[in-house]
């Protein structure tokens, strides 16, 4: 340390001066230590001040508290990531399920290539994808909105048509039973059936989407012509051109048709690397939160790790390259599981205990310095990639993801919610 400089430090703390020359050989005289024989007046100095009984408590004292403030911030936060654990296992326990006798109706549907005309030799992918995009979705929102008005011919007549429009719903008319058709998810589902059955033979010819133009919107009713100019002005181009054109709808019933058609039309819609994508998931889970088949199966595309559909939506995680989610798209489906358990008396057992087994075994730590600017996200490994995560995941990596799930209110009531299922009352 520089001479003058301790010299201050001493006047302000012993109220000692020292001397330029007060230890001029110190180091080769005693071993670098000051507490030289040649210099009594600091030692006695600092002998008295550590020598008093006041000053002597105050430093012990601080010593001490240091120590045990160190001590019970450690046992807390160790005593947290156990509760956690023990929470985890407590809620899988509580779900006494036999799994090869539980009958569970997946609402995935399977798919295969036969499913999908696809020609030999196409165009670009960008620009043929986002055609047949454009040509599917107007064929369907035209179609029901003509459905719509034909099926409601007497609240029609109080509403001013277009002309030729009007036309076209009165000739349909003459050909269906005066019924009337509400928004309900069943008759939406009926509809969306119908429509797919009755497209699917447009793909068969080339021809016919690649020379497809959208028709003019002037003489369709005020909803289809806000729809037909946004269709118009949208590339479709990705996941991020379809989240705008779907928050542009003007009802929640074409919303849902919309839903229904991305689960079906994914490989339509180019996928980026943005996390854009993942808070468009949440968005369609928050969506489909009233309606029980909707919800399980977007929430299916994260639980099966086969499904190609959920790259549409889920990033790779850059170390691994793995897909993954965030700990708060995890949470919304295990929250929409107990929602439909508790409010609607159905029985998800084994998506859930897939979800709690997903929170024990495959959290990661995102960066960040202070633990608030960590993120956790649950890993997603496909089979293949299984192996590779389990040589990856140390038990140090598990705990910290459980330190900070520890300390998120949602999770925890979450997993208090679940234990006391089964729970002898």
């Amino acid at each position: 340390m520089h001479k003058s400089r301790f010299s201050t430090i001493c006047r302000r703390w012993y109220n000692t001066s020292i001397g330029k020359n007060a230890f001029p050989n110190a180091r080769s005289n005693s071993g670098g230590l000051l507490l030289n024989s040649k210099h009594n007046n600091i030692t006695k100095t600092l002998w008295k001040y550590f020598n008093a009984p006041g000053n002597l408590m105050f430093v012990t004292c601080n010593l001490v508290t240091f120590a045990g403030f160190v001590t019970i911030n450690s046992m807390v936060a160790s005593n947290r990531e156990r509760l956690t654990e023990a929470k985890l296992l407590e809620a899988q326990s509580s779900l006494e399920v036999d799994v090869q006798n539980e009958e569970q109706e997946s609402p995935l549907t399977e798919y295969s290539s036969s499913n999908f005309w696809c020609p030999a030799k196409s165009p670009p992918l960008a620009t043929y994808d986002s055609q047949m995009a454009k040509m599917s979705l107007f064929h369907m929102l035209y179609a029901f909105y003509l459905y719509r008005d034909v099926l409601s011919a007497e609240e029609n007549s109080k509403v001013r048509l277009p002309k030729d429009w009007k036309q076209e719903v009165e000739y349909l008319q003459d050909y269906t039973n005066n019924a009337t058709v509400n928004c309900t998810h069943r008759e939406m589902d009926n509809f969306y059936n119908e429509w797919k059955r009755e497209f699917l033979q447009v793909f068969a010819d080339l021809n016919k989407s690649q020379r497809f133009t959208l028709p003019t919107w002037k003489d369709y009713p005020k909803p289809l012509k806000i729809i037909c100019s946004k269709l118009y002005h949208n590339d479709m181009e990705d996941i991020h051109a379809f989240a705008d054109f779907y928050n542009e709808m003007p009802s929640l019933g074409v919303k849902r048709l919309l839903r229904r058609w991305l689960l079906d039309y994914t490989h339509l819609v180019s996928t980026t690397s943005s996390t854009a994508d993942e808070k468009f998931y949440r968005q369609l889970l928050q969506d489909s939160k009233g309606d029980e088949v909707m919800f399980n199966t977007f929430a299916s595309l994260l639980l099966n790790p086969a499904d190609t559909r959920r790259t549409c939506f889920l990033p790779k995680q850059d170390l691994y390259q793995i897909q993954s989610a965030s700990l708060d798209t995890v949470l919304l489906i295990l929250k929409g599981y107990v929602h439909q358990r508790e409010k609607m008396n159905k029985n998800h057992n084994g998506p859930i205990i897939r979800l709690l087994s997903m929170l024990k075994k495959d959290c990661v730590v995102g960066p960040g310095d202070q633990p608030k600017s960590k993120t956790v996200r649950i890993m997603l490994p496909t089979d293949d990639q299984r192996d590779l995560l389990e040589m990856t995941m140390t038990p140090q990596k598990r705990k910290r993801s459980l330190a900070l799930i520890s300390h998120h209110l949602e999770a925890i009531e979450l997993l208090d919610s679940i234990s006391k299922w089964n729970r002898p009352t």
